[in-house]
Formats: structure tokens, C-alpha cells, sequence
């Protein structure tokens, strides 16, 4: 170019449009700042698709909203009011058509490689965050089936246990039942003559009364489908039943002179006439390790040792 000269002016993206308009002879005058750049300068140069301050500039987004949502041909349409404004008010089309293009093609990489970068981080965040939920989830398991585990040992042991102390109580009740048939043999025989004097008298003097057993370490007994303590005031009735059992299934009547414990719809696993009236507002009873209903009566005489529970069921010696 001859010298002077001076190239072509060409609004290029980082320095579009920093202009006034102002009103001279109701004309409107436009004041630009333009890239003064030589022309071997603006050869299209390599893509570069580094974000710049200006790609999360949020100052415009507000109008900008406005303008789109305005507009019926959507992105489209947007993009046709922004082409037109550069078009319209900036010589950004008419100094150099080539350069405009590379500039648009530019921006629109740097764009398409945040939308790539924001994805990527964005998976990679919801891979940590699925890892850290994982983790969790497997530690919560684990601890989960140790407490199962644990909890399973535990209710093994204890229906060992009760199963034990079960066969323990039948064992003891019936070798008692035989002793007292024994017993009670022995005695008719003596009714009869059959029994030397020495050997009546002779007779262990802790044995219980006749057709009596001897009473438990809690002052109670056990019988068909319960074991039973008591003290003066009270009487503690225990009973088992299947292992489980939530407390909506049990079907427990007490009244003053009776007792029924039974599953709902079936029948009774105890019922009876108690050889004692109870205070009925002063009794209860409860589930144990959903195993054993206990009950407890208040009695009515708290001066009196009960020999049975339930009329007809083995007495013991109270004397």
C-alpha cells in the first residue's frame, strides 16, 4: 500500500462497536473504535477454543431472555435480530466478509468446546458422586448384614436356650409326676397293710404332701403350657409361644377368677379357672423377645401362698 495509506477498518469481536450515537443536525453520527490491524494480519488464524472473560458475562442475559422470547422463530429467529443488528449498525459484514465469517466460526468453537469441558466435568462429577453413593451403600450393607448376622446368632442361642430350659421343665415335670404316682402308690399300699410301720415312718420328712410336689426356687411350679412364680403379692405366669409372635396375634383375657392366652383364631394355649381371685385393674401382661406372654396378677390376698394356678393343675406343698 502507498505509504499513509491506511487498511480498511474492520470491527472485529473484541473490539465491536464501542460507540456513541449522538444527534448533530437531526442526523445520527457513529463514533467507532476500529481494529487498525494490517491486512496480512487478518489471515484466518489457528482455532482457538479457550474460554474468554466474556463467554460467562451474565449483565445481559436478563435483555437478551427478553429479546428471545419474543421471537417466533426461536433460536433461529434470536440469532437473525443479532446478525441484523452487526449488519444494520456496524461494518462488521462490510469491511471484510472472510474475516467475519472466521470471527463467527471462532465463537462458535469456543462455545461448542465449553459446552464439551462443562459435560465432561459435569460426568465426572456425577462418576464421584455414583462412587461416594456406592461406598456408602456398601458400607451400610456391610454393617447391615453383621447386625443380621449377629442378631441371628443371638436368637439362635437363645431358642437354644429355651428349647434347653423347655426340655429341662418337661423333664423335671414329669419325673415329679412320677414320683408323686410313685408316691401316692406307696401310700395306698401302706392304707392297705401292705407297708411295714418302720418303713411309713421312715419316710423322707421334706417330702411334699401327698399328691403335692415340691415348689420351685421362685416359690412356683410348672404345668402343661406354662411355668408360674410368685410371692406374697403377686403371681408371675409365663407362657410360650411361637417364636416371632408380634403382640397383635395374641388374644390374653384376665379376669378375676379366670385366665385365657390363645393366638387370634385359634385355641387357647392356657385357659382356666384361677384357684385365686386377682385384682384385675392391677394385673398385665407384656411380650417378651416375642417368646414369652408373661402375665402378673395382684392378689386379692396378699397373706396366701398359692399352691396352683389353675384349677386341676399340680398343686405344690406350701407347708
Amino acid at each position: 500500500a502507498p505509504r499513509g495509506a491506511r487498511a480498511a477498518p474492520f470491527l472485529s469481536p473484541s473490539t465491536l462497536c464501542r460507540r456513541a450515537l449522538s444527534a448533530r443536525s437531526g442526523a445520527m453520527a457513529v463514533i467507532e473504535e476500529v481494529d487498525a490491524a494490517p491486512a496480512a494480519a487478518r489471515e484466518p488464524a489457528l482455532e482457538d477454543t479457550r474460554s474468554t472473560p466474556h463467554m460467562d458475562d451474565e449483565r445481559f442475559d436478563a435483555m437478551l431472555l427478553g429479546v428471545a422470547q419474543q421471537q417466533e422463530g426461536g433460536i433461529d429467529g434470536l440469532l437473525d435480530v443479532m446478525f441484523g443488528f452487526l449488519r444494520r449498525k456496524t461494518d462488521f459484514f462490510s469491511v471484510d466478509a472472510a474475516r467475519a465469517r472466521d470471527a463467527v466460526t471462532s465463537a462458535l468453537s469456543r462455545q461448542l468446546a465449553r459446552v464439551g469441558r462443562d459435560a465432561a466435568a459435569a460426568a465426572e462429577e456425577r462418576a464421584q458422586n455414583a462412587a461416594r453413593d456406592a461406598e456408602r451403600k456398601a458400607g451400610a450393607a456391610s454393617k447391615a448384614a453383621a447386625q443380621s448376622a449377629a442378631r441371628e446368632a443371638e436368637e439362635a442361642a437363645r431358642k437354644e436356650r429355651v428349647a434347653k430350659a423347655k426340655a429341662e421343665a418337661e423333664a423335671a415335670l414329669k419325673a415329679k409326676r412320677q414320683e408323686d404316682e410313685a408316691k401316692a402308690r406307696g401310700k395306698a399300699k401302706a392304707a392297705d397293710g401292705e407297708l411295714e410301720e418302720e418303713e411309713a415312718e421312715a419316710a423322707d420328712p421334706d417330702a411334699p404332701a401327698a399328691g403335692k410336689v415340691l415348689p420351685s426356687a421362685g416359690n412356683g411350679g410348672e404345668a402343661d403350657g406354662y411355668t408360674w412364680t410368685q410371692t406374697l403379692s403377686e403371681v408371675e405366669v409365663r407362657v410360650l409361644v411361637p417364636q416371632g409372635t408380634p403382640a397383635r396375634a395374641l388374644d390374653v383375657r384376665i379376669s378375676k377368677n379366670a385366665l385365657s392366652v390363645a393366638l387370634k383364631g385359634q385355641e387357647p394355649i392356657v385357659s382356666g379357672d384361677l384357684s385365686k381371685p386377682v385384682v384385675v385393674d392391677e394385673s398385665m401382661w407384656s411380650l417378651e423377645d416375642k417368646t414369652w406372654v408373661v402375665v402378673t396378677f395382684t392378689k386379692v390376698d396378699q397373706m396366701c401362698w398359692w399352691s396352683c394356678v389353675l384349677e386341676g393343675d399340680v398343686e405344690i406343698d406350701t407347708q
